[in-house]
């Protein structure tokens, strides 16, 4: 295979770095500012070079869809939602950390209880919230939910699944 670097930064860690042109600005050691677009990245990026911005979890897809081929990621999953997701375990949890499932084939449950190892001793969950800042938050009983995609039919974002 090839060997390519990778150089990895400590950014300054505010939610608005974020945005693609934001991070750049940050990047080059400026306030984390949303930059007028167009000029898009792809020409005028880090540095006004060229730039591609993308995120971690995307680029850790790209590993297994090289070694295997799209058609073997696409069968991971269900066939409504296919592929994987990493998540973020966060809290009064057994086993934090970040841990990768197939779309569909875990809930929620699972995940926090299986996977996490549950609440920490004297510890009870109470919610989850499954998401960023715009996802509700889930009470306890109610984690029996496939974690997959729901792509809207008029377009959009994939979002969670949470219904």
């Amino acid at each position: 295979g090839k060997r390519i670097e990778v150089t990895l930064y400590l950014g300054a860690g505010a939610y608005i770095c974020g945005e693609e042109t934001a991070l750049l600005e940050s990047l080059e050691g400026k306030r984390g500012i949303p930059r007028l677009k167009p000029p898009f990245p792809a020409t005028h990026g880090l540095y006004g070079m060229p730039t591609v911005v993308n995120n971690v979890e995307t680029l850790c897809a790209v590993v297994p869809i090289i070694q295997d081929g799209g058609e073997a990621y696409k069968a991971l999953g269900t066939e409504k939602s296919s592929g994987t997701k990493i998540f973020s375990l966060s809290g009064q949890v057994r086993r934090p950390g970040n841990y990768e499932v197939e779309f569909g084939k875990v809930t929620l449950h699972e995940l926090v209880y299986d996977i996490g190892g549950g609440p920490l001793d004297g510890r009870e969950i109470k919610g989850v919230i499954p998401g960023g800042s715009s996802v509700p938050i889930l009470a306890a009983d109610n984690l029996d939910i496939p974690l997959r995609l729901r792509i809207s039919a008029g377009g959009g974002d994939p979002c969670l699944d949470l219904a």
